[in-house]
């Protein structure tokens, strides 16, 4: 039984393979788009996302259609009202000069059938960007589409499928042991590792991705494929590996689906095994091992494509060591323009892998492919330095330097330093250069290492010349090559955060803050300065200032740093707020406040804890939380569990009030503190007291403490005219027209019960409207009775100065 384990993806923006435009969402958030594109690596899953998607969606049609069947077979009649999910784009490209007849077919047929919705599926790498996108638009039923990535494995998912589909009893130990051997990108990809885990099960892991793959398939074919009706004696593993390969190469070469186990059922996509110049004993004892999935109809087709390239360029370097000329193998994948064609990049790069025959040809031809596909781990320093070279001759071909980082990594190790250099030392500022520069960057952060290489990263930060593109990823790949606690490198983070909070550096959008923020709190940077960094500026979601703020700092917070954080923060408050509102960072503070209160509510004078509770208030002209605050619930109930601390906090907003000319400090201050905890029958009392006691010295007030008890509805009125009688203003608000209740739905309320509220609210509003237009002058000038204040506050949250 296969394990699904949910997958989720980035929406990209411009609909290239760069950066993101959003927050990582499950793939299912997509359900409702009209059209889209997936993006990923070879072993991704997409087509697993596919079959998943397909079978959740109603409207889908039942099966993720191969792409190669959508552009040849005849339009099904069920096509036109159904959701297609086509799967491969990447594999009926034809490459050589022009890449694009085979998506022209696809939107033909797209057009045929009336624009249906659809997705399609297609390695990132042979993803041609906007020049596809803009084609797919003409075809979408919207006359738009999104190109999504999708997103490695998390470690909890790596986890679970090692668990539950490799019978791996210790997941986090293999993972640790991946990560020692530099293998950690073979973990976040579904098929890479499954052939990591597989290649374990001969006793230890690999060095490679080359071992990898090589002792994975040699366990797949001693493993016994259920699938296959006979039984069959045990294999020899090379004989089987390399009939298995050649196979592989024949359909790859010949652009073909699987082979036919017998000849009464081969045709033009399904050829009869044995043409490959094997036996049909020999094709029979390869086809019938797990390196192959059997169909009924008598038809074989490798279990992924990645793993048949692997397979066929091994045959393929067998065959030239024999004395087969390599000149002839790579006529037969190149195209008219000299380089490899699309669909044949994976054999190219395994054959490199496999071949030093071979190698430098085609790190000519293409150089991405032989990094991407392969693995360069083999390779010697002259071959890398080539490697090198090659990129750098044509940048333009660097389609997303986050997607190439990992399988090219091991060009950055000490030994190419000089090679690196000459890149980073270069006067070019060319667009071209400058993605080179990001490139060899972003190497640089995934590689091994090089230390010798960190003043000049230093100097790339603080050097002008460069765009702020190329500052972000050179500061973290000085991090990468040095000790997180090497005292140089603190001195010159340091160093870097005066000169970012003096203006000297450009950092447009904050990045090179948000990576030393990162790195100096809370080990380096005292909490009690730590605000002063939270700024207005451009809302750049995803980025590390983002999730610094949303993130780290409440990963990283130690207790003692609580207290100091929300004491800091209360001194700040209208600046705060006007960043948290820029920044998009909403439960920033409330987050902070629950925390705190945990911590440290029950001790805290009131004084110190009614100051804390203004972190969370409204500013009335902008919302800087979210109503559906989980932290803001956990708040409110704080406060309801403790009635004590809760009269406490009204008698000194009450005591704080500079009566007589603000009491709308009460209503926007005071009660917002309060959130909506539902308040004790004996704190009604206390303030019916506190309005008679003050009646004479504190009229407003008195009139404000009356309202908030006529509005709970829980002092009987006859006991409220009797013990108000005496003074004419307090009886005044007693003839006052009933009002909605004051008391805010409470953020832990069901969903239901919290529209009926918010709907009756709404309506009880309408009878109110006429009291707040006669009084607006009153209003305006604050000397409007505090039970229309009152009222004013909860129906438009504050902004009564508007008023017409």
């Amino acid at each position: 039984m296969t394990t699904i384990v949910p997958r989720t993806c980035t929406e990209l923006k411009g609909r290239d393979t760069e950066r993101p435009i959003k927050e990582s969402r499950p793939l299912s958030a997509f359900r409702d788009y009209p059209a889209y594109v997936l993006l990923g690596d070879p072993g991704a899953g997409k087509t697993t996302a596919f079959k998943t998607e397909a079978a959740l969606q109603s409207d889908a049609f039942e099966v993720p259609v191969p792409a190669s069947e959508f552009v040849t077979l005849k339009g099904r009649r069920e096509w036109r009202e159904k959701t297609l999910f086509i799967d491969g784009l990447d594999e009926v490209r034809a490459g050589a000069e022009d890449k694009r007849p085979p998506l022209d077919k696809i939107r033909r047929k797209l057009d045929k059938l009336g624009r249906p919705r659809f997705r399609l599926s297609c390695r990132a790498a042979d993803w041609l960007g906007n020049d596809d996108a803009e084609k797919l638009e003409a075809v979408s039923p919207s006359g738009s589409i999104a190109v999504l990535r999708l997103d490695p494995l998390t470690e909890s998912d790596v986890a679970e499928i090692l668990r539950t589909e490799n019978g791996i009893e210790d997941p986090r130990a293999f993972i640790a042991e991946a990560r020692h051997r530099g293998l950690e990108g073979l973990l976040a990809n579904p098929l890479t590792l499954d052939m990591l885990a597989r290649a374990d099960s001969e006793g230890s892991l690999p060095d490679s991705r080359l071992d990898a793959f090589e002792q994975a398939c040699r366990t797949m074919v001693t493993e016994e494929n259920k699938q296959h009706l006979s039984a069959r004696p045990p294999t020899e593993p090379e004989p089987t590996l390399d009939t298995a390969g050649r196979l592989c190469a024949t359909l790859l070469l010949s652009s073909t689906a699987g082979c036919a186990r017998n000849p009464s059922v081969a045709n033009e996509d399904y050829p009869y095994m044995a043409t490959c110049g094997r036996s049909d004993a020999e094709c029979r004892e390869a086809v019938a091992t797990k390196l192959f999935t059997y169909h009924q109809e008598g038809r074989a087709t490798p279990v992924h494509r990645h793993v048949a390239e692997f397979l066929g360029a091994r045959h393929l370097a067998s065959q030239i060591e024999k004395g087969l000329p390599g000149g002839r193998v790579l006529a037969l994948m190149t195209g008219p323009d000299g380089g490899i064609v699309t669909q044949l990049r994976g054999l190219s790069g395994w054959l490199a892998a496999h071949s030093p025959n071979v190698r430098l040809d085609l790190i000519e031809r293409d150089p991405i492919g032989v990094g991407l596909y392969g693995d360069i781990k083999c390779f010697s320093l002259d071959e890398r330095q080539a490697l090198l070279a090659s990129v750098a001759r044509n940048p333009r071909q660097i389609t997303s330097t986050s997607l190439l980082a990992n399988t090219f990594a091991a060009l950055a190790t000490p030994g190419m330093c000089e090679a690196i250099r000459n890149i980073l030392e270069s006067e070019a500022r060319d667009v071209d250069h400058q993605r080179m520069v990001n490139f060899v960057l972003h190497l640089l952060m995934e590689g091994s290492g090089v230390p010798s290489l960190s003043p000049l990263l230093l100097k790339l930060v603080r050097d002008p010349s460069w765009s702020p593109g190329i500052k972000e990823p050179a500061l973290s790949a000085y991090l990468h090559c040095n000790p997180d606690d090497d005292p140089n490198v603190i001195t010159n983070l340091k160093g870097l955060l005066a000169e970012l909070d003096r203006g000297v550096l450009d950092d447009p959008d904050d990045e090179l803050l948000g990576t030393v923020l990162t790195t100096l709190y809370p080990q380096h940077l005292p909490a009690s300065k730590l605000w002063p960094y939270l700024t207005e500026g451009r809302r750049v979601i995803g980025g590390t200032y983002w999730l610094f703020w949303s993130q780290h700092l409440f990963a990283q917070y130690l207790d003692v740093n609580v207290a100091v954080l929300l004491d800091g923060a209360t001194s700040r408050l209208p600046d705060l707020r006007r960043a948290i509102t820029s920044r998009h960072l909403p439960d920033l503070l409330s987050a902070l406040l629950a925390r705190g209160l945990d911590l440290h509510g029950d001790d805290l004078p009131v004084q110190r804890l009614y100051d804390w509770l203004e972190v969370r208030i409204d500013n009335y002209k902008t919302r800087t939380y979210s109503r559906d605050s989980k932290a803001l619930a956990h708040v409110e109930a704080w406060l309801e569990a403790r009635p004590d601390r809760l009269k406490a906090i009204v008698e000194e907003g009450v005591a704080r009030c500079p009566e007589p000319d603000h009491v709308a400090y009460l209503v926007y201050e005071l009660d917002d503190r309060l959130i909506g905890a539902a308040s004790p029958l004996d704190l009604d009392h206390w303030r019916l007291d506190a309005a008679i006691a003050i009646a004479d010295s504190k009229p407003k007030v008195a009139e404000y403490l009356l309202g908030r008890v006529v509005q709970s509805n829980r002092i009987d009125a006859d006991l409220l005219r009797a013990r108000t009688r005496s003074n004419n203003a307090l009886a005044a608000v007693l003839d006052q027209p009933a009002t909605p209740s004051p008391e805010v739905p409470s953020l832990r309320q069901p969903e239901r019960r919290q529209q009926a509220a918010m709907e009756k609210h709404a309506a009880e509003q309408a009878q109110w409207l006429d009291h707040i237009r006669s009084n607006a002058t009153a209003l305006r000038a604050n000397t409007a009775p505090p039970w229309l204040l009152y009222q004013l506050s909860r129906t438009y949250f504050g902004d009564f100065l508007g008023v017409r």
